[in-house]
This record gives C-alpha cells, structure tokens and sequence, in this order.
C-alpha cells in the first residue's frame, strides 16, 4: 500500500474488514494462535499507522479536501432526513458511506453501546435520504463546496441502481426494527 493518495482509503477500508475477519475468527479452532499473531502484527505495522496519520495530515492536501470522510451530515430535521456528503458525487459512494457507518455502529452495538442513536439517530436519518432519493423520491439538496470540488446538485449517477438486499448501507434499517423506529421510507 505506497499509492500517494488510496493508500489511506485502502488503510482503512481493508484494515477494519481485516479485524473484523479476525475478530470473527478469534475462537475457531482452525485460527492458530501463530495465524492470529501474525495478522495482528499486519495491522499494528501497516494498517493502523496510516489510520493514524490520515487525520493529522490529510495527506498533505487542504484541510477540507477530505470533509466528506470526517464531517457531519446536513440535516434536515423536519423531514428527519440528513443528506451525506456524497450525496452530490454518486450514489454509490453515498450509500458505501452509509454502509461503513452502519458496520461501524453494529460493531459497537454488540460491544454494548449504541452509536446507531447518536445525535438523534443521524445515521438512520441519512440512511433514509439515500433510500428516498434512489427509489426516485424528491429529497432537498444543499450545494456543497470545499477547495477542490464543488456539487451544486444531487447527483444523479447510480440512482435507482443500489438495491441490493445484503448491501451494507441497510444496516441501519436493521437496528431501527430493533427498536421500532419509524423508517417507513426504507420499507417502501
């Protein structure tokens, strides 16, 4: 992982799948103590450097290059919406966040705590926003603009393609059956 840029990306998308995968293995016979040693030195050394380094330095570009992957969301309160940043790049990127986020909340859900609610259920709010606007609802867009890109509108690639039944960016429908929040935008 040397990519001057998607070295970070990689750092950390296939750094957390990789503990994941190793947390999940823990206890199976077959994982070795060796195996688990090994894969556990793989991320001290190379994955959880970058991570580390990533929000000090944004690799060396201007500090709001990289909000998307660091700020919150525009809300929407009224409608209990919240629009991603991404959401005037592509949906795809959109919903991938979601689907991090999401895999980020059930981790720690399981470990006894609840990000899923915080900031009154932010995550199931953007998560509806997605689903709205990729099942060809009409949702408000609020131009976004850093030092390097400028999204005045929605964008409309990759909508009403991203339905996938096992996608991640569902997760947080998940949790809010669980306690029986109104996502009725997502059930449609």
């Amino acid at each position: 992982m040397t990519a001057p840029a998607d070295k970070y990306l990689a750092s950390g998308l296939y750094g957390y799948q990789l503990a994941i995968a190793a947390e999940t293995l823990r206890d199976f016979p077959a994982c070795s103590h060796a195996n688990q040693k090994t894969l556990k030195n793989m991320l001290l050394h190379m994955f959880v450097p970058m991570n580390k380094e990533f929000p000090h330095t944004h690799n060396h570009a201007s500090i709001d290059h990289y909000w998307a992957n660091i700020r919150s969301w525009k809300l929407y309160p009224k409608e209990h919406l919240a629009q991603g940043q991404e959401a005037g790049r592509n949906q795809g990127h959109t919903l991938m966040g979601i689907g991090l986020a999401g895999t980020l909340c059930q981790m720690v859900w399981i470990q006894g705590d609840d990000l899923f609610a915080a900031d009154q259920n932010r995550l199931l709010a953007v998560t509806r926003y997605g689903a709205r606007y990729d099942s060809g609802m009409s949702v408000p867009y609020t131009p976004y603009h850093n030092s390097g890109v400028t999204q005045p509108h929605i964008a409309p690639k990759g909508r009403g393609e991203q339905y996938d039944p096992n996608s991640g960016w569902l997760r947080p429908t998940q949790y809010g059956s669980l306690l029986f929040l109104t996502a009725h935008t997502l059930e449609k």
